[in-house]
């Protein structure tokens, strides 16, 4: 039988892989031998492990991660490890309620106008609400895609191009943003990175008082049940958001999960009529 090369592996993924990935496979390798104890690891308990671990109410996520790290040490160490794990929980996205999104402009609006590294949190923040942007196309988002009008023209997943909308009051925000005299293949958003826009935008929710994790992708979230509560077809918003109808749908449902508007109020009826 093939040994198994914790260490040999160990020390391949410390070459190859981010240090915090690292960590991780460290950890799960560290919980697998304590719970083996004297016995030598093997595929039997290695499945055993793991069957464990949802025995004992770990995440599913959780247990996909720790799946993950042992069938990566048993195929370097040339062998297949079949592991049966739950399936990954598809979490609804984050989005803000409305009442959310007018404090965190609120909040945005008032550090653009504070703070000077900030200047740009505002107009970035309405662009995506007002858009459903990607972050990567916002960031690389230049000049000569903005148009006249208040139209962006995209370049969305799988290289197709894509006209998406603003309202003039929102165009009005992004135009005073940008400087009169760049040049067209300057990007609108310059100097700007995720990470930096990640940071600035937590800030502005924790000052505005919102208890939910709120990311940048969450603005398209935003945007998409917004359109979805106003009525728009789903094509309308997969348009808008370039994306399949099939994921767009998504915003109908959370539309829809957060309102009482069109119930048909059975129980109600059923209380009247004892």
């Amino acid at each position: 039988m093939a040994e198994i090369d914790i260490d040999g592996f160990l020390e391949k993924v410390r070459l190859t892989r981010q240090k915090a990935t690292y960590k991780e496979y460290h950890k799960t390798l560290a919980q697998y031998l304590s719970w083996l104890g004297q016995r030598a690891p093997d595929r039997q308990n290695a499945e055993e492990f793991i069957i464990d671990l949802a025995r004992r109410g770990l995440a599913p996520n959780s247990i996909m991660r720790h799946a993950a790290t042992l069938k990566g040490l048993f195929r370097h160490s040339g062998l297949f490890l079949y592991v049966q794990t739950p399936s990954r929980v598809k979490r609804l996205p984050t989005w803000l309620e409305e009442k959310e999104m007018n404090e965190l402009l609120k909040v945005c609006e008032d550090m653009s106008a504070s703070v000077p590294g900030r200047r740009y949190l505002y107009p970035m923040v309405v662009t995506m609400i007002a858009t459903g942007m990607r972050v990567s196309e916002i960031l690389t988002l230049s000049r000569q895609q903005v148009l006249p009008g208040g139209r962006l023209r995209l370049l969305r997943k799988g290289n197709a191009e894509g006209i998406v909308a603003m309202e003039d009051e929102d165009a009005a925000e992004l135009e005073r943003w940008m400087a009169p005299n760049g040049k067209p293949q300057d990007r609108v958003f310059a100097g700007i990175s995720y990470s930096m826009f990640q940071r600035d935008l937590r800030d502005a929710a924790r000052m505005a008082r919102i208890p939910k994790s709120i990311r940048p992708h969450s603005l398209r979230h935003t945007c998409g049940t917004m359109m979805a509560r106003a009525g728009a077809p789903v094509e309308v918003i997969a348009t808008q958001l370039g994306d399949t109808v099939e994921n767009a749908r998504i915003y109908i449902h959370l539309s829809a999960s957060t309102t009482k508007a069109g119930l048909p109020g059975v129980l109600k009826s059923m209380r009247k009529s004892n």
